[in-house]
């Protein structure tokens, strides 16, 4: 796990998952510099996942698309203080313009946001 970027006043985080360091080096290469960008302008930190949060020799050993469902309580174990956390899929860009995402949020329920509600399909 890296902290790539600390938060501000609130402690509100985007989590990426890049596992691997072929994945995470791609990702810091071509994706973080909108991350960073964005978080930094929005006050929100950065944290990447980079070794798999379930041992490969454990029987519940997932691939990491379902190790996502597992940060909250890793990052609360690694004593990590949050309010939020916006876990974005590595192959996402992120708009450094775009809004704060925190800002559109209800505290008292966990979003889930796809884009497959917004194709026109």
């Amino acid at each position: 796990m890296k902290i790539l970027v600390k938060p501000k006043n609130k402690k509100n985080y985007l989590v990426v998952i890049a596992i691997g360091k072929k994945y995470y080096n791609f990702w810091k290469k071509h994706f973080f510099p909108f991350v960073k960008k964005y978080s930094l302008s929005n006050g929100i930190g950065v944290i990447v996942i980079t070794n798999n949060l379930i041992s490969k020799s454990s029987k519940y050993f997932k691939k990491p698309q379902w190790q996502k469902l597992l940060v909250g309580e890793f990052l609360y174990k690694k004593k990590i203080t949050f309010e939020n956390l916006c876990i974005v899929d590595a192959d996402i860009l992120v708009n450094p313009y775009s809004p704060n995402i925190f800002k559109y949020h209800n505290k008292d329920k966990i979003s889930v946001v796809s884009s497959r509600f917004n194709m026109p399909y």
